[in-house]
């Protein structure tokens, strides 16, 4: 736990678009405290609900399809 805390680089857990756990760098990286993170929707990122279900769907067809 140690290191994933103090990795030098923004690492986030997520389950299904929503933030679970996140280290401090990942919440400096975006401008927030990980206390205002944890729970919330990836969704917080995005300029729009558009971007948002845009960059969900790349590449859905090839996983649908089993191309991926």
């Amino acid at each position: 736990m140690l290191a994933f805390q103090n990795a030098p680089i923004g690492i986030a857990i997520s389950e299904l678009r929503i933030i679970r756990g996140c280290n401090d760098e990942f919440a400096r990286m975006i401008g927030y405290q990980f206390a205002e993170l944890e729970g919330q929707s990836f969704r917080i990122l995005y300029t729009s609900d558009r971007d948002f279900d845009r960059v969900r769907d790349i590449g859905l067809n090839d996983l649908q399809s089993g191309r991926a």
